[in-house]
């Protein structure tokens, strides 16, 4: 019998069974014995050849094959590009073009074609793909659509074919170009419905574009946003998810936006600069937000402190400078705080002590992430203070403050000189499962003993406040090995430490002994300052004999 070379073999036409395949290889061995030596080495390179042409991926079930064709369209939407780069990558049409069976599957999945992202240009009215739109329109059948809309100028012509199929958009993301876009929209959003809206994202100039929208979207749980500040009734007890860029926006304006979301249970507020006016009888001290599980704030860059400059409009007492001062939630399980590294003194944990006292989140709080700036006042022990108050805590995540910068010792290079620093040798020590610690020296049990993911930003300093690298190994190791004593206290699963330092200030060998514990498993990452702004691919996982593997 003939036999074809693998190589010639195509997956769109030669797709047997793999049980057929498997048969037809073992008769092939039974012969094997009257072959002279020659050939019998020639048959058996070819049947190994022949094994491995039997793709593994064929003996999946379809269900499973379906769920691997969802991940990869979620993750690489349908693009339409009615502009100059024209049309983009569009994985459903890959996924389909790969052989008759997969594009069988795909043609019947009208989830795999209900992912659209379209730029619309004004300057490009007229599209050669406006066919495969139709054609993907036509797939999706009644599916719910996930939408990535980007216009640019006046009404493009394919809007509207957008705007009737709008009762079944389930996600959207808007973005509008110019503030003139409003009065060209509103013949087309006039008829829009959106009963089955569950997450909007929106970036658009003009108030009236986006109020129309929230407008006719009563199911809406999840909201991104900047800029517009839709009234009580529009944005009220059904978001759940709300993401917000209260850049230049007051304290008040801030509060109008988050009072009538009572039901919130995720909250990410960006570039909060504390901007305030003056205290109104019409607001309270603090707005509670009872069912909130998780906050993030990324604190703004600010430069200005409660006691500098005497305008009405922005000075108040540092109490009241940022939203976690006046926020209370009874319910947090996760908090993270990151501040602009250029901002000027402050201290940050007195409003983060300040704002677990007013919430009393200490036993439901499971997750915290302090990224401090660089000229905040934060000293080891103080840290150890706040921590001991969270006894149900198990993700920590600190970066370092490097101290106010000296400019006239350093003018033109980025020196800093910290007086405190809570990422300290001590503060090290005292994470330690079992030994006394010399901020901790009555305590009787660990601190944080539910602790299981740690990740820590170090920075270079010298003296007192230098890091310690061995005290760091000694208490992964004490969290990982249990010795009999310390059964009570959780094993750590997760360890990432990203030194903004020089490879060379860490100790050949320092951290060889966590190579075993690496190798088995558990996720260690540890890093320098070089490998944090290089390619993924020169980043390393354990930093062994000073270097890295």
């Amino acid at each position: 019998m003939a036999l074809t070379e693998p190589e010639s073999c195509s997956c769109l036409t030669f797709r047997p069974k793999a049980d057929t395949v498997l048969n037809l290889l073992k008769l092939f061995e039974e012969d094997l014995h009257s072959l002279d030596p020659e050939m019998r080495t020639r048959m058996e390179t070819h049947l190994s050849k022949l094994r491995s042409a039997i793709f593994p991926v064929q003996r999946l079930f379809d269900d499973l094959l379906l769920e691997i064709f969802a991940h990869c369209t979620s993750a690489e939407p349908l693009g339409f590009g009615f502009g100059p780069k024209g049309m983009k990558y569009n994985p459903a049409l890959n996924i389909s073009w790969v052989c008759t069976h997969w594009r069988q599957l795909a043609l019947g999945y009208s989830k795999l074609w209900s992912n659209y992202s379209m730029y619309l240009h004004e300057d490009y009215l007229h599209y050669r793909g406006s066919k495969l739109l139709y054609l993907c329109f036509e797939r999706s059948r009644e599916h719910s659509l996930s939408l990535s809309l980007r216009v640019r100028g006046s009404e493009h012509p394919f809007l509207p074919l957008l705007v009737r199929h709008s009762y079944r958009w389930k996600e959207l993301r808007i973005r509008l170009g110019f503030y003139e876009l409003s009065d060209d929209l509103q013949p087309c959003l006039k008829a829009i419905d959106l009963p089955a809206l569950e997450s909007l994202e929106m970036d658009v100039k003009g108030d009236d574009v986006g109020n129309r929208i929230l407008s006719r979207s009563p199911n809406l749980h999840t909201f991104r946003g900047s800029g517009i500040i839709p009234p009580n009734s529009l944005l009220g007890q059904p978001i759940r998810n709300l993401t917000y860029d209260i850049h230049n926006m007051s304290m008040q304006t801030v509060r109008r936006l988050l009072a009538p979301c009572v039901n919130l249970q995720k909250l990410s507020l960006d570039r909060d600069r504390g901007n305030l006016t003056i205290q109104d009888a019409a607001y309270p001290a603090t707005l509670t937000l009872p069912y909130l599980k998780s906050l993030s704030i990324a604190i703004g860059k600010f430069l200005q402190t409660s006691d500098s400059q005497g305008d009405s409009e922005t000075s108040s007492t540092s109490e009241k400078a940022f939203c976690i001062s006046w926020l209370t939630t009874p319910e947090l399980k996760e908090l993270s705080l990151e501040y602009d590294l250029d901002s000027l003194e402050c201290h940050p944990l007195k409003e983060i002590d300040s704002f677990f006292s007013r919430s009393a989140c200490f036993y439901s709080l499971r997750s915290l992430s302090l990224l401090f700036p660089d000229a905040a006042y934060v000293s080891d022990i103080e840290m150890v203070q706040t921590l001991e108050r969270l006894p149900m805590l198990d993700t920590l995540r600190i970066r370092d403050p490097k101290g106010k910068k000296n400019w006239k010792e350093y003018p033109y290079h980025k020196h800093f000189k910290p007086e405190r620093a809570p990422l300290t040798a001590r503060f090290i020590k005292g994470l330690h499962s079992y030994q006394q610690s010399e901020l901790r020296p009555k305590a009787k049990g660990p601190l944080l003993c539910h602790l299981q993911r740690l990740e820590l930003i170090p920075i270079s300093r010298k003296g007192d406040l230098e890091f310690d690298h061995r005290a760091l190994v000694e208490t992964i190791r004490s969290r990982l090995i249990w010795t009999g004593s310390e059964r009570h206290c959780a094993r750590l699963r997760s360890v990432k430490v990203h030194f903004d330092i020089s490879e060379e200030e860490v100790p050949d060998g320092a951290y060889s002994d966590l190579s075993p514990f690496e190798k088995a498993g558990m996720e260690i990452i540890i890093t320098h300052r070089q490998e944090e702004y290089d390619s993924y691919k020169n980043r390393v996982r354990v930093v062994l004999g000073g270097r890295g593997r």
